[in-house]
């Protein structure tokens, strides 16, 4: 029997869910998670259990996401694996998913606790008419009378009636971050060389001879020590010096990448399969193996 962690009761109905979720609310658990056929059902309930800061909505058809801790890759309606994952015993989960399969009305409501508060809150939950395990039931209906053992997973309905439960495996896929490499980044200096051509201008010196004119009639004599005149001259000479500046600017930083992996597993699940023998007519055989067909 379940003592702590995730309790889960099923209820015939949305009153009845709704009535227990206001109960244990009010009790002060925080974590309460809600599956059910109807999704705006669903949804009020949601809404009811949920308390700011506090975890509580499912995430829908069917699935308890937050009250058993489910990853977000659990298959959505996969009730029967969630209730497995919050460690629930298989007995009671086979109940519960029984019993919310047949009832279209059905409502599934879990709730997180610890071992010192497990029996109050499975006490919330049966005051509302919640159903916890088979013996909820078992207990209040008069015992059986002997006959044929029913299988594992065959139940009785009546004298004429057995429900076969077909089972399946479902593939669940989980991911896990890991690291994949390294970039190191970093600055170094280069070396290279530059060539420019820079014009420069320089003065010379011109000499250039006149005409004599005719009307020149006199002139100074001649000086003995012949005259001199000085002009300077110029040019331009180029010198270099180096200025640091910035050349380029870069951001660097990681962005995520989205792909789609494949995943390739076998499952197997079980197939209903219908033989016949005695006097069956041809139309009996035929309606058999169209309703074989169907259950497959």
């Amino acid at each position: 029997m379940q003592q702590s962690g995730i309790i889960a009761g099923l209820f015939h109905n949305h009153n009845q869910a709704q009535k227990a979720v206001a109960q244990l609310r009010h009790a002060g658990f925080a974590q309460i998670g809600v599956a059910a056929h109807k999704p705006k059902s669903e949804s009020m309930l949601a809404d009811q259990s949920a308390r700011p800061g506090v975890p509580a909505s499912p995430g829908g058809h069917g699935t308890l996401f937050e009250s058993s801790g489910e990853p977000e890759y659990t298959n959505p309606g996969d009730l029967r694996s969630a209730l497995l994952d919050a460690d629930i015993p298989q007995d009671q989960v086979n109940f519960l998913e029984r019993q919310f399969t047949r009832e279209k009305d059905a409502v599934v409501v879990t709730v997180k606790t610890n071992p010192e508060l497990s029996g109050e809150a499975r006490q919330l939950l049966r005051d509302s008419g919640g159903e916890i395990e088979p013996t909820t039931v078992s207990a209040q209906a008069p015992p059986e009378p002997a006959g044929e053992p029913i299988a594992e997973n065959e139940m009785e309905t009546d004298a004429d009636e057995k429900v076969i439960e077909l089972h399946g495996e479902l593939l669940r896929v989980h991911k896990e971050r890991i690291q994949r490499g390294e970039v190191r980044i970093r600055k170094e200096v280069v070396t290279e060389q530059q060539h420019l051509e820079v014009p420069v201008s320089c003065e010379e010196i011109v000499v250039e001879h006149l005409p004599v004119g005719a009307d020149a009639t006199s002139a100074a004599p001649p000086n003995a020590s012949g005259g001199e005149v000085r002009i300077p001259l110029t040019e331009e000479r180029v010198t270099a010096e180096k200025q640091p500046i910035v050349t380029d600017s870069v951001r660097v930083g990681k962005r995520s990448v989205q792909s789609a992996q494949p995943v390739n597993e076998e499952i197997r699940h079980e197939e209903l399969k219908i033989d016949s023998s005695g006097n069956l007519t041809d139309e009996e055989k035929k309606n058999l193996r169209d309703q074989e067909k169907h259950a497959a």
